[in-house]
């Protein structure tokens, strides 16, 4: 039934769309030459035609691309970009050519008698710096993951907790984030999104429940398809096509000629790339970027920066989502250096042992013990908006201090924390007088949240 209503609504969407020429009609491409105000652009898409139907899809794509900056015709340039980013996503399907964090598919978890001794140690160490302490909203939030995780284990992550980190559960085509998705649609015009596939969940599995209902199952699965297509379309730096979603943790899964489609591997794409964009940070940069994150979730950005870029990454969090994430990143990355928590007095203690770490990982009271200027880049996604006012100024004060390059932050437009008696907007955040604001948007996909970049000195 879903799937009729969802043809119904790509129809309507498309209905009342001019036609564009058939791509490399020359009659058409001639009539554009003829009757256009600026034929530069012309000239452009009949280069990009030239490059696709040599099969040089790369060069193809950034002809398409670079259209955008010229009068063409956005409809236009959309259909000849979406055939050639196709094209090209369609060649990384063999599971060989695809970009796979070494490790994965090998995960062990750990005794449960393990699990819990982490847990009291970081809780420990967390108590040392009364404003990291986790808010009462996140305290019964964090109870509910240790059951999870407990009832399901560490390898089935991504059915439970990570539904809770940024892997939004859309289960109805009314959910805004489906809306703005459909809204988006024309801009890459693919109908790929109707034939995707997705696992049967009706007889096992955490979070079962909510699939349920056969058209829940096929909002959900329709929402990460078109994230994807989306994606896709707009990753000028050509990483999604390339890269395989983990099957470490056990993902839900949403195919596409056997390849799995996730919201993780889109929005950690969109996310990397919009930072790459907004700051003067390369990717492949001779020295490595050095990185942290206060509130990772499981790791998905560690995971992308680190298939994509030369960088080290150090998190800072709360349990249990330290645990999730150290857990994941080391069995996906096991033949790298890893600094895993530990508690320690000085960051003296440490600094050597750390120098020779990819990855590390801390309590976020840990974040107070690092030098001055340490991190080229620092992120937050979702999860200062959910703290303490007391909790928000003293982190704001340590990135600040610990920081010379940029924060990357990412927060609901207004947020309301009951369990703490907040209420938090975009205004109210202790940005510091001497921060350069690089980019300032709101989230085209969730528009309920703000994404900027700050430069700090």
């Amino acid at each position: 039934m879903l799937k009729t209503i969802l043809g119904g609504v790509r129809e309507s969407i498309f209905k009342g769309k001019k036609e564009d020429p058939v791509p490399g009609d020359a009659s058409e491409s001639a009539r554009a030459l003829q009757t256009a105000p600026n034929q530069d652009w012309a000239a452009i898409l009949r280069l990009g035609d030239e490059l696709f139907e040599s099969n040089r899809d790369e060069e193809a794509e950034a002809a398409y691309r670079s259209a955008y900056e010229s009068d063409a015709p956005i409809g236009l340039v959309n259909r000849k970009l979406h055939r050639a980013v196709a094209r090209i996503a369609a060649k990384y399907e063999d599971p060989e050519m695809l970009l796979v964090a070494p490790g994965d598919g090998n995960a062990t978890a750990p005794a449960i008698e393990d699990f819990y001794a982490m847990l009291e140690a970081v809780n420990r160490e967390l108590a040392t710096v009364p404003e990291a302490t986790p808010s009462k909203f996140w305290e019964s939030h964090a109870a509910e993951h240790i059951d999870m995780l407990v009832k399901y284990g560490l390898a089935n992550f991504k059915r439970t907790v990570a539904h809770n980190y940024y892997n939004w559960l859309t289960v109805s085509i009314s959910d805004h984030q489906i809306r703005s998705l459909i809204q988006l649609w024309p801009s890459h015009d693919s109908a790929e999104a109707l034939s995707d596939e997705m696992e049967d969940l009706n007889n096992s599995g955490p979070q079962v429940h909510l699939f349920k209902d056969v058209n829940a199952r096929l909002a959900y699965k329709l929402g990460v398809s078109l994230l994807w297509d989306y994606t896709l379309h707009t990753d000028h730096h050509g990483i999604l096509r390339k890269i395989a979603e983990p099957v470490t943790g056990n993902p839900l899964k949403i195919t596409r000629r056997g390849r799995i489609l996730s919201q993780d591997l889109a929005h950690s794409v969109r996310e990397r790339n919009l930072i790459l964009d907004a700051t003067s940070l390369k990717a492949d940069s001779e020295e490595p970027i050095v990185i942290g994150e206060l509130g990772a979730g499981h790791g998905r950005l560690a995971h992308m920066f680190a298939m994509t870029t030369n960088c080290r990454y150090m998190i800072f969090d709360i349990a249990p989502a330290l645990l999730v994430s150290q857990w994941y990143i080391q069995n996906l990355f096991p033949d790298e250096k890893i600094f895993v928590f530990q508690p320690f007095d000085k960051f003296e203690d440490v600094a050597e042992e750390l120098s020779q770490c990819r990855f590390a990982f801390f309590a976020s009271s840990q974040l107070e013990k690092f030098p001055d200027n340490y991190f080229k880049l620092f992120i937050n996604v979702c999860s200062l908006m959910e703290m303490r006012v007391d909790s928000i100024n003293y982190f704001f004060r340590q990135i600040e201090r610990v920081t010379r390059g940029h924060f990357y932050t990412k927060q609901w437009l207004r947020q309301t924390n009951r369990e703490d008696g907040v209420v938090i907007e975009k205004a109210d955040y202790p940005v510091p007088a001497t921060w350069a604001n690089r980019h300032d948007s709101i989230d085209p996909i969730n528009r309920r949240l703000f994404q900027q970049v700050w430069e700090v000195p």
